[in-house]
């Protein structure tokens, strides 16, 4: 996804709230240089990626921030989510459509942010897990995808957030049970960044047990086929389907033409505009339909 002038001001609000972090009046007005420098001349390509180079410049210049601190609050959603996993199974066996009910739980559990939503509250997601069977899906592009898992030989499926991951275990075990023939790779993050998904939250949930998983080589708040290792870059590419979960992997991964479906909430001003929603509505969408809408729009700029 391009850089959006929205999307700069929401970045530059983002690390001012970083820089009050610091003590000293010099090393915050020096941060918030850095971060303009960062905003005008970086050649990047989404607001992950700035989020990312803004992370490495606060954490590396001032020692402030450590990728160990949002451990409790994984752990606490991890927890939370596989205690609740047998009863969320459950409903989603007993629907007329498990893989339809998964696939809206997985949507769900898109609620677990930490960079969209700062603050995060057991009862709200509670609340998401308890309605999502009622929210509308459009059945058109559900079929498509449908189609698409039945011709297809191999899935590529990127996770998001902590927690979330074991609504996306419930989802891929309804893929596999309706698809046998298709190999899952999952590709999670590479290394700790904020409350993402990496190989210890895969292990700490079983779905390392159940399904391929690997890392994509970067702490990127997304899927950046450019940043990430090329073998996890290969294995998107080369996928009959790519399924991708969250608001990172809709910025990072929108616009390189894939047989991408987008699974997400909307959280953020942006994102609710795009898709004429509201606040934690869900959003189901396709890479080529979403390149076509672009199209459209510059071409009425």
């Amino acid at each position: 996804m391009k850089l959006l002038p929205a999307c700069v001001i929401c970045l530059y609000d983002r690390e001012m709230r970083r820089a009050r972090k610091l003590d000293d009046e010099s090393e915050r007005e020096a941060y918030i240089e850095e971060v303009r420098q960062i905003l005008r001349y970086e050649r990047l390509d989404n607001p992950p990626e700035y989020i990312s180079r803004c992370m490495d410049v606060f954490e590396g210049a001032y020692h402030k921030g450590d990728p160990e601190s949002l451990k409790p609050l994984k752990a606490h959603f991890n927890e939370m989510m596989m205690r609740l996993e047998p009863g969320l199974t459950e409903r989603v066996e007993a629907a007329a459509d498990p893989l339809l009910s998964a696939l809206k739980l997985a949507q769900a559990g898109n609620y677990i942010d930490s960079v969209t939503m700062p603050e995060l509250h057991d009862e709200e997601l509670l609340e998401l897990l308890e309605s999502f069977e009622d929210w509308e899906v459009d059945e058109e592009l559900y079929g498509a995808l449908r189609d698409d898992l039945t011709r297809a030989e191999r899935i590529v499926y990127t996770p998001d957030n902590c927690g979330e991951i074991v609504c996306d275990l419930i989802f891929l075990r309804q893929i596999r049970r309706h698809y046998p023939q298709v190999h899952i790779q999952v590709i999670v993050r590479g290394e700790e960044v904020m409350n993402d998904v990496t190989m210890f939250d895969a292990e700490q949930i079983g779905m390392t047990e159940e399904f391929d998983v690997i890392g994509n080589g970067t702490d990127i708040l997304g899927t950046s086929l450019h940043m990430m290792t090329e073998e996890s870059a290969r294995m998107v590419r080369e996928a009959d389907v790519i399924i991708a979960k969250g608001q990172g992997n809709f910025e990072t991964l929108h616009g390189s033409g894939l047989n991408i479906y987008y699974l997400l909430l909307c959280k953020c001003p942006y994102f609710s505009f795009r898709f004429k929603s509201v606040q934690l509505s869900s959003v189901f969408c396709h890479e080529r339909i979403e390149l076509a809408r672009d199209e459209v729009e510059e071409g009425l700029a």
